[in-house]
């Protein structure tokens, strides 16, 4: 499966070696800082920009935002890693709203909104109107005298200002009010799909039906692709999956509709959930059942917690009660007569703990393979499936501590008298000799073993030697 590597050892490296206050690598390049001055710097250790007046902030591979001065003198740009200014210093402000891989950004100048391209290094829309907000899909909202318009950079403006509402585009859909009890399903041409008295919600779920909202009275409805009702404006939140719908009312009475059939089963008791196919878990005081679309049991018994895994390969459910764990297949048969314990899983297989120890079970072949260690450490949640490198597990072997893959791998050696992994398994607090230091999922040292304790707040972790604390890193 393979460990993708933290930069962190490159961070450190550089900054003992260059003796440069280095922060984290991203994309390729680093901040640096000299007394109030900032610059940037590659992986290889060349300074690609010397150190200029304020901070700098990293935004994408390759680009920084640039701060000079303070309150009413404050500027921003946006500049490469050479220093060339995609944006030039101004008292710009840079909102929360964009399309950062197409080059988009939209940016505020005394209180007016316009939109630049930071790759192309053309200007989109002059600073002429009241909000630009990203839209979804390459789309953007643009708001002038309080109305909205749609405009598609490729195309510019496809729409008049005509909009009092607006709602990001799902599947080449939007949602536009046009008047209090007028709403337009437009597309990216702004062409009308469909007239609504009420907003359209879910958009993106089917193309037949459509959830409906009244903000006046905070009910939803079922409409189809026509604007007939399907269901009535009577319930307080709609979700639609495939053929079916689940619907409840202030959470506590729950319903579902067969849109093939029109039937509305309601629920007696308890909440319902879409499961896969015509299957749902109804949760009934903490209980968990499977049923199918006529509220039928198809499993005998009830779980604590039932999770389906469904991938390209994979699709099976795993259920827990009384803290054990089965399989099941799609048939909803129990893979194995004797329960465990799940410890993790990914696409491969799964780590578990039965009566006879550690196990490794291979998923489709359920081929299974001891892990002979004295102790394995679980994943904070055993259930979450995961796709992603860096799958692993702390265990313990001979009194030592190590890591280990999934298969049993060894990725570090037992040698630590303690281990705490961050940054996904890229990084590791370990204890040698009575003393703490830092390595990489490669064993590499990127801190010494000299602290004596460490810590982690919300959004850093700390070695600390003597009281002195060190701010080693950032989480993630």
């Amino acid at each position: 499966m393979g460990f993708s590597q933290s930069d962190l050892k490159l961070q450190y490296d550089l900054r003992d070696k260059l003796k440069l206050d280095i922060d984290r690598f991203e994309g390729g390049y680093a901040v640096f800082k000299k007394g109030s001055l900032s610059g940037i710097i590659d992986s290889t250790g060349t300074v690609t920009l010397q150190p200029i007046n304020g901070n700098l902030a990293p935004f994408r591979k390759g680009y920084f935002f640039h701060y000079t001065g303070e309150n009413n003198n404050r500027k921003v740009g946006l500049i490469d890693f050479k220093g060339d200014y995609k944006i030039p210093l101004n008292n710009y402000d840079f909102g929360l709203s964009w399309n950062s891989e197409n080059g988009y950004l939209v940016v505020s100048k005394n209180k007016k909104f316009g939109l630049v391209n930071y790759l192309s290094d053309k200007s989109e829309l002059d600073f002429l109107y009241d909000s630009i907000e990203y839209a979804g899909e390459s789309m953007f909202f643009v708001k002038k005298n309080n109305k909205w318009a749609i405009y598609n950079p490729a195309k510019g403006f496809v729409s008049d200002f005509a909009y009092q509402r607006n709602s990001y585009f799902n599947k080449d859909k939007s949602c536009v009010q046009v008047a209090p009890d007028k709403y337009f399903l437009v597309d990216k041409e702004n062409k009308i799909l469909l007239k609504s008295k009420y907003e359209l919600i879910d958009t993106e779920a089917s193309n037949d039906y459509f959830v409906s909202l009244n903000r006046n009275i905070d009910k939803e409805g079922l409409i189809d692709s026509e604007g007939k009702e399907v269901l009535p404006m009577e319930y307080s939140h709609i979700t639609i999956y495939g053929d079916y719908v689940i619907m409840n009312k202030s959470n506590t009475q729950f319903f579902l509709f067969n849109l093939k059939t029109k039937e509305n089963k309601k629920i007696k008791a308890g909440s319902i959930a879409f499961l896969f196919d015509k299957y749902f878990l109804l949760n009934e005081k903490n209980q968990v059942s499977i049923i199918d679309d006529s509220l039928n049991k198809v499993v005998n018994e009830s779980f604590d917690r039932v999770t389906f895994i469904s991938t390209d390969k994979l699709q099976y459910l795993i259920t827990e009660k009384n803290k054990i764990n089965n399989l099941l297949n799609k048939n909803f048969q129990q893979i194995f007569p004797d329960g465990f314990t799940i410890y993790t899983l990914d696409g491969n297989q799964l780590v578990v703990k039965n009566k006879i120890g550690y196990q490794r079970l291979e998923w489709n072949t359920w081929k299974t393979e001891p892990l002979n260690f004295d102790e394995i450490s679980p994943a904070f949640d055993p259930f979450f499936f995961r796709a992603q490198k860096n799958i692993g597990l702390i265990a313990k072997k001979g009194g030592k501590y190590g890591f280990i893959e999934t298969s049993g791998k060894e990725i570090l050696p037992f040698v630590y008298e303690e281990i705490a992994s961050f940054r996904n398994n890229m990084a590791f607090v370990a204890k040698l000799n009575g003393k703490y230091g830092l390595i990489n999922n490669r064993n590499e040292i990127i801190r010494p073993f000299i602290y004596d304790s460490y810590a982690f707040s919300k959004e850093y972790m700390y070695l600390s030697d003597k009281g002195k604390k060190e701010i080693i890193s950032t989480l993630n």
